[in-house]
């Protein structure tokens, strides 16, 4: 069952990948657009622990990690840690993938560093898909997962600090795949 938090993020994600539509790539999205979408990321990865395991002691230990603190990260650095997370989502294994999407999705121009907070969000939605898509495929009809898709608003977010959520993400999932065993 879809919810309307869902069908509008996929038609975010659609629009922005539309041939012909380069220029909407930015969307007006900020930085604190994607921090939002970070935030559910890493509440995501909370429920899957719940799922991995009944150790309350291992899933408090996630629960009560923070970002750490960087400073001068761009967009491109950003880009550059979430492919990152897309290499660690492979481990979940296929149950974690969406049919007829790609693994890595790299929009923005690299040699020249034009990376935007679009091209952010666009490849970190596709990760926050996969983790959704590994709830679904994994616990019945019980686990709800519209939470994921929580609107949020932040203001005054910067580069900086979705580097350190995408980091915060990066050690909880390393956890839930040490606690799987891959």
């Amino acid at each position: 069952m879809l919810t309307k938090s869902v069908i509008a993020a996929a038609t975010i994600i659609g629009v922005v990948l539309m041939p012909g539509q380069a220029g909407a790539r930015g969307l007006g999205l900020t930085p604190s657009h994607v921090y939002a979408l970070w935030v559910n990321i890493n509440d995501s990865l909370l429920v899957i622990a719940r799922v991995v395991s009944d150790d309350v002691s291992w899933r408090d230990t996630l629960s009560s990690m923070s970002p750490m603190k960087y400073e001068g990260k761009r967009p491109s650095d950003v880009l550059d840690r979430v492919g990152r997370l897309h290499v660690m989502i492979e481990r979940l294994g296929p149950s974690a993938q969406l049919a007829g999407h790609p693994l890595e999705v790299e929009l923005h121009d690299v040699e020249n560093d034009l990376a935007t907070p679009g091209d952010v969000f666009v490849s970190s939605g596709h990760i926050l898909d996969r983790l959704v898509s590994w709830l679904i495929r994994n616990t019945g009809p019980e686990q709800r997962v519209s939470g994921s898709y929580t609107r949020r608003t932040f203001r005054g977010k910067t580069p900086s600090d979705i580097f350190g959520l995408v980091g915060l993400a990066d050690r909880r999932l390393e956890m839930i795949l040490s606690k799987l065993g891959t």
